[in-house]
């Protein structure tokens, strides 16, 4: 199985810039929703880590910006 650890999607969420203090609790739950999502949707963990981390980074960057204006 192909599934990312922990520590990869740890590693994800430091590469994206999202603020969190505790990062390995924020990729265990992101993880945990991945398995979720992949389950119900019959995708691969991995390929529903890249949905989840898509729209984390869309949320993130409108964050952003709303806070800019």
């Amino acid at each position: 199985m192909d599934e990312p650890t922990t520590a990869e999607v740890e590693k994800l969420i430091q590469e994206m810039g999202l603020p969190t203090e505790v990062p390995g609790a924020l990729s265990d739950q992101i993880l945990k929703r991945a398995r979720q999502l992949a389950e119900k949707r019959g995708w691969s963990v991995r390929h529903a880590l890249e949905y989840l981390v898509g729209l984390l980074k869309q949320g993130w960057s409108a964050k952003k910006e709303g806070g800019k204006e």
